[in-house]
């Protein structure tokens, strides 16, 4: 079955390390992108200046924000762990690529 998949392609390195990286690269963005892209440009303040709609019956301006201000702290020490974990599971991945699958590659 592992020779089947390794000759059409199905089974690479790139495709399982590539869900690895990619939940990496969500966790910087999460952890550290968004809290420090909202410290410079807070989205609160931005909704409440050009979200508000004015409602004609009762002139009551209403906000299309829900109020809620979003968590500003960048999370570093969760961002590390993360990637301390990527490169666990690369090194893990490589050497059951160069131990295992890529001797039924060969055959």
């Amino acid at each position: 079955m592992i020779s089947f998949l390794l000759e059409e392609g199905v089974l690479t390195v790139g495709t399982l390390s590539g869900l690895f990286t990619a939940a990496m690269l969500n966790s910087f963005r999460v952890n550290i992108l968004e809290p420090s892209v909202e410290n410079i440009f807070p989205s609160h303040s931005l909704d409440n200046q050009f979200g508000n709609i004015m409602d004609p019956a009762n002139q009551i301006i209403k906000s299309s924000s829900s109020g809620a201000v979003p968590n500003k702290t960048i999370k570093w020490q969760t961002f590390v762990r993360d990637f301390i974990t990527w490169v666990f599971v690369m090194l893990c991945l490589y050497i059951f690529w160069k131990t295992v699958l890529h001797k039924y590659k060969k055959t």
